[in-house]
């Protein structure tokens, strides 16, 4: 399995619900089968499904997406400036598809409700395919390599699935199938600008005509990684921000991150998931430096604690590991306990969104929104979760 988000995913048409996931390395393959249930609210206009794509024909390589359009599913590849889309009409709402494509070989396929609904002759692979992944929208507007998309879905997604192989997720029900899809190779022909992710708001234009306004993004189930480094410049269009998600509402976690500032003059957010008001504290963090100095912020209700370490200087490496759990509340610095605490907080009712290179804390409660932009680089961000049986092995990571 090359990745898999399990259970059953609710999208309202806005992009705070849409889940977006940086490149991996685990999807390159030269073969795949990327497999999910959707039930779509509406089917009128356009709404992304899954998508692995971005605009212009001179970075296709393998760019992928799936969407809904008008009562028609379509499952486009694209390998350089040709590409093949595979359709089936007579998409209704309030209907449950099962939804499998595949490539490889020479060969792209989509079977709905394992019947084999559409197939081509069709050289395209993802060893190149540096692109976000979307669940719940269209990326085929974003810059290549970078954040964004257009056409947020309303309805359920279930199950998205990839698996190296042709059709490996489930066999084909047999050589033909029915549906009235019909394969159609067309040039690429993106050329429309579209904003990175910043404060979650902007605009895109699809290939073919204009589309709804939508951006930011969010997370996995009980971990969450961001791997390797990512670059910030000390603007919004480089701040990384991801909507809510039950999967970190968690009695326990570890917040781990390294960091190397430009600057360490003035206030820059590192990771976040705050809001504004002492009212609506449930379970606030942040984190930052301000002037050589090393924030580390838990809050619940009306109480907070705050780990400070001085020193911190620009274009240094700093491993920072935050935890809480079973009572306390942790920081590590490079390895080293920086502070510890007892304080009852959890994530339990934490309903902010995530910011990577910026403050939350301004924000409205359970809106996107952040200040003070970082400059410099954040990598390998991981969030770990548990129960409150924590042990201190772990509060410690």
């Amino acid at each position: 399995m090359l990745f898999q988000r399990s259970g059953a995913m609710e999208f309202d048409g806005t992009a705070a619900k849409v889940i977006e996931l940086a490149p991996s390395a685990a999807t390159n393959a030269q073969s795949a089968t990327v497999s999910f249930a959707f039930n779509a609210d509406k089917v009128s206009g356009s709404q992304g499904l899954v998508s692995k794509d971005a605009r212009g024909s001179t970075v296709n390589d393998g760019h992928f997406t799936s969407y809904i359009k008008d009562g028609t599913l379509h499952v486009r590849y694209q390998e350089g400036s040709a590409s093949k889309t595979l359709t089936m009409d007579g998409i209704k709402a309030h209907t449950d598809y099962d939804v499998r494509t595949s490539f490889g070989d020479g060969q792209v396929s989509l079977w709905v409700n394992d019947v084999l609904a559409d197939s081509a002759a069709f050289k395209v692979d993802w060893m190149d395919n540096k692109e976000y992944l979307q669940i719940g929208a269209n990326g085929w507007a974003s810059k290549s390599g970078a954040a964004g998309f257009v056409a947020a879905f309303d309805g359920t997604i279930s199950n998205v699935g990839i698996t190296e192989g042709f059709n490996t997720a489930a066999a084909a029900s047999g050589a033909a199938g029915g549906g009235t899809g019909t394969g159609s190779t067309d040039a690429d022909s993106s050329t429309s600008v579209a904003p990175e992710t910043g404060t979650g708001t902007g605009s895109s234009v699809e290939d073919t005509g204009s589309q709804e306004t939508d951006t930011t993004l969010p997370a996995l189930a009980d971990i969450f990684e961001l791997d390797g480094p990512m670059e910030f410049n000390g603007t919004n269009s480089s701040v990384r921000e991801f909507a809510p998600d039950q999967a970190l509402q968690a009695e326990a976690g570890n917040i781990a991150f390294t960091f190397n500032a430009d600057t360490v003059s003035g206030r820059q957010g590192l990771v976040s998931k705050d809001a504004y008001g002492a009212d609506v504290n449930d379970g606030h963090f942040t984190s930052y430096i301000s002037n050589g100095k090393l924030f580390v912020r838990f809050q619940e209700g009306d109480a907070s604690e705050t780990f400070e370490v001085g020193g911190i200087e620009a274009d240094t490496d700093y491993s920072v590991s935050a935890s809480f759990g079973g009572g306390k509340v942790a920081l590590r610095l490079n390895g080293e306990l920086a502070g510890e605490a007892d304080f009852e907080f959890d994530w339990l009712d934490n309903a902010e969104h995530l910011q990577v290179g910026a403050n939350g804390w301004t924000s409205k409660s359970g809106e996107a929104g952040f200040t003070d932009a970082f400059d410099g680089t954040i990598s390998d961000f991981a969030i770990a979760t548990g129960s409150a049986a924590l042990s201190d092995d772990f509060l410690l990571l």
